[in-house]
């Protein structure tokens, strides 16, 4: 995966030792977040990722992980 460091949104992660080059989710990908380095799927814009899993969807061989974010709430009361 390319990094952005002024990037904080989450990004899938592509496995390249998994990937087969089909191009299939760089094609399924709406926001041209992916592209193809080294006949190899990468995140080539991470700041255009929206995450909602195109990507992931469409990959034959489940190269494409997109990690949970878990987002910690400070507003919510707990009992006990």
């Amino acid at each position: 995966m390319m990094k952005d460091f002024n990037h904080t949104n989450p990004t899938p992660i592509i496995d390249a030792d998994l990937c087969n080059g089909c191009g299939l989710c760089v094609t399924a990908c709406p926001h041209n977040a992916l592209g193809m380095v080294d006949a190899k799927a990468v995140v080539v814009h991470p700041q255009a990722c929206e995450y909602d899993g195109c990507c992931e969807l469409i990959c034959p061989v489940q190269a494409i992980d997109r990690p949970f974010l878990i987002v910690m709430r400070e507003d919510v009361k707990r009992d006990g």
